[in-house]
């Protein structure tokens, strides 16, 4: 599968990112481009593993991710608001964690999941979860389509979003997160100060995006952004005095999310 073209406008003309590829520690997903034509940035030929979506057949990759019960609640309830309920397709599952939330706010939900191992455990929760592709199901099906950070890893992100226009309903919506990972403030200001610390594991993210290239993607696949913003999570040491110590950290925390430019981006979009 090429990667030597950019997988958004399919410019050719490609500047590497050095500094950017030297955060992550051997093994990495590859060397890390810019388009200098539309400007994403993305992983030029990653491993065969990213590829072949074996690297997320490995279920310590699937358990990995930590406990986001919290924020997968709120996120059915902003959908809930948004929706007043319906039938929703999370693209890219997992282990069906946020398709446990949103069929306990009432959610008709059901799942499509490329891990045989994040499908099956799904499925023992007696959630509806098919272990395939976005292209194995009918058009036109579902209310909503959630997607959360999975853009990132897709090797062809234009197909991925065309597909989710082609299983909305036509009054349908999508709720789509990925991180902003070289567009947030905070990297922003330790990218300044070069304080950014190299990683102890690699990532195996091969796209990074920003709210224009999201913009881009989303146009050149029949999807209209009508509402966006990020959000950064605070840190919470238990002991008082690492409080007061990381209160700077967190107050620029806030201020990234105030100016759109946290950690994570959520978009919500409908077919154009």
């Amino acid at each position: 599968m090429n990667r030597e073209s950019c997988p958004l406008c399919g410019g050719i003309e490609l500047r590497h990112r050095e500094k950017e590829t030297e955060l992550w520690k051997v093994p990495s997903p590859g060397k890390i481009v810019d388009c200098a034509a539309c400007r994403f940035r993305f992983v030029m030929n990653p491993a065969t593993e990213f590829l072949d979506l074996q690297h997320y057949q490995d279920p310590a990759y699937q358990e990995g991710h930590g406990d986001k019960q919290s924020i997968f609640r709120r996120r059915a309830e902003a959908l809930w608001s948004e929706s007043q309920g319906g039938r929703l397709l999370d693209a890219g599952c997992s282990t069906g964690k946020f398709l446990e939330a949103a069929r306990e706010r009432g959610f008709e939900v059901e799942g499509i999941e490329p891990s045989k191992y994040g499908a099956e455990v799904a499925c023992k929760k007696g959630l509806k979860v098919l272990c395939g592709l976005l292209s194995d199901l009918n058009a036109g099906a579902y209310d909503i389509v959630t997607s959360n950070h999975v853009l990132e890893h897709i090797v062809q992100p234009v197909e991925f979003m065309k597909e989710i226009r082609r299983v909305l309903k036509s009054d349908g919506f999508a709720c789509i997160e990925v991180p902003g990972e070289f567009d947030n403030l905070p990297y922003m200001l330790n990218s300044l100060m070069d304080t950014i610390k190299t990683r102890s594991t690699f990532s195996p993210h091969i796209n990074y995006f920003d709210i224009m290239s999201l913009r881009n993607l989303f146009q050149k696949s029949g999807l209209h952004l009508y509402k966006w913003y990020t959000y950064t999570l605070p840190i919470h040491p238990e002991k008082f005095s690492a409080r007061l110590r990381i209160l700077p950290n967190n107050l620029v925390r806030c201020i990234a999310d105030v100016i759109k430019k946290g950690r994570n981006i959520v978009c919500y979009l409908k077919r154009s």
